[in-house]
């Protein structure tokens, strides 16, 4: 799946028959609360279509944990956890030694093995304050040979938060046919309102350790 390859690059991420499932997330009011491995992720419920937020009991959910990971995925109703073109996940991961600017270069690095080099994008809506680091949205506008991915292509928007020893990393992807990244036109989103949403995405998430 392609959004584990930032920590399987890294060396963090378990493989799927090392997890469990769980059940961590409930909605409160206009978000959604992640709970697991000590910690509460509070973030947004999903709009890809900037519509309006769709609510968890409208969502296909599936998550999994292992000791020091925690993954959960939402869908449209009706789509498919395999060929889907919305998708909205979080990761938390109990990483002591990883920062979030870390974290970014990996994002990076890793959606760009999947993407052809002359149709790969990103950018940073802002620059870093401090310890909060700015959002990251990145533009594929045609995938590489090999990934079952022929002819599509994908733009995605990821926002991270670390507290104490806990990192957390939201996530936002469209995907559908391929498109000319050079021409912004051509963006199925416009660059505008990719870079507005990120800001959005990213002041809408905290990460604080579990009061459970």
């Amino acid at each position: 799946m392609l959004r584990s390859l930032p920590l399987a690059s890294l060396g963090l991420l378990c493989t799927t028959a090392a997890f469990a499932q769980v059940a961590p997330v409930t909605q409160v009011g206009d978000t959604l609360v992640f709970e697991n491995l000590g910690y509460s992720l509070i973030m947004p419920l999903p709009d890809w279509d900037g519509d309006a937020p769709i609510p968890l009991d409208l969502l296909q959910t599936y998550d999994d944990a292992s000791d020091n990971e925690a993954l959960i995925e939402f869908l449209p109703e009706g789509q498919d956890f395999e060929s889907w073109s919305e998708l909205y996940w979080a990761r938390l991961a109990v990483a002591p030694d990883l920062k979030p600017d870390d974290m970014r270069g990996f994002t990076i690095a890793g959606f760009s093995k999947i993407c052809k080099g002359e149709e790969t994008s990103y950018f940073t809506p802002d620059d870093d304050d401090g310890a909060r680091i700015s959002p990251l949205v990145f533009v594929c506008g045609e995938h590489g040979e090999g990934f079952g991915l022929d002819g599509l292509g994908e733009i995605m928007m990821t926002a991270y938060r670390k507290t104490g020893d806990g990192l957390a990393i939201v996530t936002v992807e469209w995907r559908g046919p391929a498109f000319a990244v050079a021409d912004t036109a051509a963006w199925p989103i416009d660059k505008a309102a990719l870079t507005g949403r990120a800001r959005a995405l990213d002041a809408a998430i905290s990460l604080e350790v579990s009061e459970n």
